[in-house]
């Protein structure tokens, strides 16, 4: 999840304790400052970046979801970087990539209706 999740920042390590999952963290830290925005949104590049560091010593066709890395949750809108969304097509592109390496993909029930309308189209199309 992003670094600015609400799981993170909110829920008191509630995913740890309920259900003995781990978070892997994906920061844009990095990208602070550039082309004017202060922290931006996950996107695909982040997430293929994170699952190619993930796989790194396995053999080539060993899914994500056999190393432990069962599920990726995706903030729509970032309420904690003022409503940013994470571009259409890398949301689509990262539905994609989840669903080749066997990753579950999740966003929010509340907040993939509400980003849906600044995007324009039907949360279904997302494939989440």
């Amino acid at each position: 999840c992003h670094h600015s999740s609400h799981l993170l920042l909110h829920e008191e390590q509630a995913y740890k304790e309920l259900i003995g999952m781990d978070a892997v963290i994906l920061s844009t830290k990095k990208y602070i400052g550039n082309n004017g925005v202060s922290v931006p949104p996950m996107k695909y590049s982040d997430v293929r970046r994170a699952f190619i560091t993930e796989k790194i010593g396995l053999r080539d066709n060993t899914s994500l979801y056999s190393t432990g890395l069962a599920a990726l949750l995706i903030e729509l809108p970032h309420r904690e970087l003022g409503g940013k969304i994470t571009p259409w097509h890398d949301v689509v592109e990262i539905g994609n990539l989840c669903h080749q390496e066997g990753v579950k993909y999740h966003c929010d029930g509340a907040r993939i209706f509400e980003a849906s309308a600044a995007y324009g189209c039907v949360s279904s199309d997302a494939g989440m």
